[in-house]
Parts: C-alpha cells; sequence; structure tokens
C-alpha cells in the first residue's frame, strides 16, 4: 500500500465520492464505490454495480490495495445516475471495522449473509453464509449452496479472506429463498 493511500481514502470519504481500488495482487479488476468507513486495516465500501446501481458492500484489507482512483474515471456520470435514480451511498449501521473479524461478526448481525473470498488462495472460491463464530483465527460459516440450500459448516482462517460482501442483491435473494423454503416446510 502506497503511503498516500489512507490519505486518498479518508479524502473520498469526507467527501463521498466515487472511487475506483485496485487490489491487482488478488483481483484483476477494480472494486468501485463509495468509501463508507476507514478502519483499522480496514475499508468499508458501499459498492456500485456494472448497472450503476449501489449494491452491498465491501470490506477490503488495507494492505492489499495497490492504486485508489478519487475520483474514479466517469465519476460525475455515475453520480448523476446515482441522484436520478434517487440512491444515496449510505453507511450500515453497527458495522465494527477495529479487525476483520469483528466486521465479519458485525456484519452477520446486521445481515443476513456475508460472502467471504480467500482470494490469495485461490481468486475462483467465496463462500457464502451466516457466521457461527470466530475461535483461534479461524471462521466457521453456516454456509448455503449457490442453490440456496443449507449444507454444513465451512472453516476458512481469517487471514485468508481478502474481501467480505455483504447486503448485496445475490445474499439477499439467497437469504429470501432459504427463508421462504423453511417457513413452507414447517407447514
Amino acid at each position: 500500500m502506497r503511503s498516500d493511500t489512507l490519505t486518498d481514502l479518508e479524502t473520498a470519504r469526507k467527501r463521498r465520492r466515487i472511487v475506483s481500488i485496485w487490489r491487482r495482487r488478488v483481483d484483476d479488476h477494480a472494486l468501485r464505490g463509495v468509501v463508507m468507513k476507514v478502519g483499522s486495516g480496514i475499508v468499508l465500501l458501499h459498492l456500485l454495480d456494472e448497472g450503476i446501481r449501489l449494491d452491498g458492500y465491501s470490506i477490503i484489507r488495507l494492505t492489499d490495495i495497490t492504486k485508489v482512483e478519487v475520483p474514479a474515471p466517469r465519476s460525475t456520470f455515475y453520480h448523476e445516475a446515482l441522484r436520478i435514480r434517487g440512491q444515496r451511498a449510505q453507511t450500515p449501521r453497527a458495522i465494527v471495522l477495529s479487525d476483520l473479524g469483528a466486521a465479519i461478526t458485525s456484519a452477520g448481525r446486521r445481515f443476513p449473509l456475508v460472502t467471504v473470498h480467500p482470494e490469495r488462495k485461490d481468486k475462483g472460491i467465496c463462500w457464502i453464509g451466516k457466521p457461527l463464530v470466530i475461535a483461534r483465527g479461524v471462521l466457521v460459516l453456516s454456509y448455503i449452496d449457490p442453490g440456496a440450500v443449507w449444507d454444513g459448516e465451512q472453516r476458512c482462517r481469517l487471514r485468508d479472506i481478502t474481501k467480505v460482501d455483504f447486503g448485496g442483491a445475490y445474499e439477499t435473494a439467497l437469504a429470501e429463498v432459504a427463508k421462504a423454503r423453511a417457513r413452507v416446510a414447517r407447514r
């Protein structure tokens, strides 16, 4: 991480600028969104999707950031599109950024599902579920598969997690389908 990265992130947060954040060691694509909080070694973004809509949140590690573009290319257009659509970046309540474990735990309390990405280990893998416990540096997740079926537990070392997503359309859809199925099963 460059020395001015933290300054760029704080400036973007204060001004509610849309940024592009590159993490070239773990992902070939930039994350685009609004910096909502900068914590101890991690940052919270309200994500801007390809359809230019706000779609959930990501928590990423500062050490993985290789470049921050403030403002992002085409930022004026993005801001105008969001304004026309009546969308404003919002900071989710009660998300703790004191460390990655606290961030995952608090996101799991506030949102039905979280997605954890161990990108340094395998860029193509992510696990979605409900955080159960974090002990000895390991997250235990009640895992939900892509068909919205609960499928046991998944373990992941915190040091392997490079990104955590929550509150997005996909996580919300999985949670809604799983909840509807559980209601039907109880009848």
